[in-house]
C-alpha cells in the first residue's frame, strides 16, 4: 500500500493511563488513539467537522464500524493513523484507519467506519450538497491511487 496519498497523523505515544494489568494498551484506547486523528480529518481535510456544522446545519454520525486488533502497543510506543476514504456517496462516506507503530512500522489495528450526513434539525440522512460530493469523490480517487487494504471492506455499503 502506497500510504502517500492518504491523511497521515502522528497521534502521540501510549500514555500510561491507556495500559492495562496485560501491560499494554487496552483495547477502547485503540479507538481514542484513531479518534483524535479522525476528527483531524473530519476537521482539516474533509471539512465535515464542527464549523461544518456550524455553517450547514449538517453533521457526520456513525452508524457501524469493524475493528481488527492485531498487534500490542506497549508503554510509550509511538503511533500514527493513516485514513483512506474508500467510498463517497450522496448521503454517506466509509474509511478505514490504520493504526501503526510510528518507528517500527508495524501495523497494530485498522478501524473501518460507515457514517452518514445527517440534518440537525430533523436528526434524519440528507444528501450532500453537489459541490462537497464533488469534493469527496475526488478525494476517495486520489485515496484509491494508494490501493486497498486487505482489511477494508468489512463493511458493506449499503
Amino acid at each position: 500500500m502506497n500510504k502517500a496519498a492518504l491523511f497521515e497523523h502522528s497521534a502521540g505515544v501510549v500514555k500510561p493511563e491507556w495500559i492495562d494489568y496485560n501491560k499494554h494498551m487496552t483495547v477502547p484506547r485503540y479507538f481514542d488513539a484513531i479518534l483524535n486523528s479522525i476528527n483531524l480529518w473530519f476537521d482539516q481535510e474533509a471539512d465535515l467537522g464542527e464549523s461544518y456544522m456550524a455553517a450547514t446545519g449538517h453533521s457526520m454520525f456513525t452508524v457501524q464500524s469493524h475493528w481488527n486488533y492485531l498487534r500490542e502497543l506497549l508503554l510509550g510506543d509511538p503511533l500514527k493513523v493513516t485514513l483512506q476514504l474508500l467510498q463517497a456517496d450522496i448521503n454517506k462516506i466509509r474509511y478505514i484507519c490504520h493504526l501503526y507503530h510510528a518507528e517500527k512500522d508495524y501495523l497494530a489495528a485498522t478501524g473501518e467506519f460507515l457514517v452518514v450526513h445527517v440534518n440537525m434539525q430533523t436528526r434524519k440522512t440528507a444528501s450532500f450538497s453537489e459541490d462537497k460530493l464533488m469534493q469527496l469523490k475526488a478525494m476517495q480517487t486520489r485515496h484509491a491511487s494508494a490501493g486497498v487494504s486487505s482489511y477494508a471492506n468489512a463493511i458493506k455499503h449499503r
